[in-house]
């Protein structure tokens, strides 16, 4: 027989017995189950900051001596790390702390506002607590020392503490306690701190000391402001701000 005609044959027999044979269907993959979104936080990052140590916060019906004696507890626990929170984390203890002193203070000033009596240990404490790496600390702090008669400590732990802030409002603030430095010493190394401030430092700072700057302007330091226009870019707001300050300076000297 012919060997073409006998391959033909074969491949027709292959082909008729593979469609005879029943076929089974693909097995079905199994399907991938998502696991469900998570809507809820962890058990643990819900948990709320509870003071465990010190003793539970003060209130208004507290004396100063109290609210200063759980001042200097949180100081002292902060400072040796031994600050106990529900929460471990030592950004939440941070901030707990930080939180915790603003409310003391807080209180301070609210007794501080009915009564005249000044404390020395409030004046220390808040003075103390301007070099505090917190910002809504550092606020109340001032608010605090704006109640106490102005000193030479009190200046020098104003400047200290707000050197490092960005804090529009401290700043916003601390300009109001320079007005009352009015003597030569004090007010030169306000000038000089502000200048610096101004020249080097953020962006807003330096936009809120150039707008408020008026009232500290005398003619001891008018040149100075006069001179320190001039390295600052033309087109920038602490320019434009100075001056006009410094215009406005030279209007009310000449009577304008």
């Amino acid at each position: 027989m012919n060997n073409k005609l006998i391959i033909a044959l074969l491949v027709v027999a292959g082909l008729g017995w593979w469609l005879s044979t029943p076929q089974n269907p693909p097995t079905a993959q199994p399907t991938h189950t998502e696991k469900p979104v998570q809507t809820h936080l962890p058990a643990s990052l819900n948990t709320s900051l509870i003071l465990v140590s010190p003793e539970s916060a003060p209130n208004t019906h507290d004396s100063s001596s109290d609210i200063l004696q759980h001042i200097h507890q949180l100081e002292q626990c902060y400072q040796e790390d031994t600050c106990r929170f529900a929460d471990s984390d030592p950004k939440a203890i941070y901030f707990a702390v930080g939180s915790t002193l603003a409310d003391d203070l807080d209180l301070l000033i609210q007794q501080q506002q009915r009564s005249e009596q000044i404390m020395t240990e409030v004046t220390a404490t808040a003075q103390r607590l301007m070099a505090f790496e917190n910002d809504h600390v550092r606020a109340k702090a001032l608010s605090l020392l704006a109640l106490q008669p102005p000193s030479t400590n009190t200046l020098s732990a104003i400047l200290r503490g707000i050197k490092d802030s960005h804090d529009r409002g401290i700043y916003q603030q601390a300009m109001m306690e320079f007005s009352k430095y009015p003597k030569p010493a004090d007010r030169d190394q306000v000038t000089r701190f502000l200048m610096a401030q101004l020249q080097h430092g953020g962006q807003f700072v330096g936009q809120i000391i150039s707008q408020k700057v008026l009232p500290l302007m005398d003619e001891d330091n008018n040149a100075q402001w006069e001179a320190l226009l001039q390295h600052l870019p033309p087109t920038s707001l602490r320019y434009q701000y100075l001056q006009a300050n410094l215009e406005e300076y030279r209007l009310l000297q000449g009577g304008g």
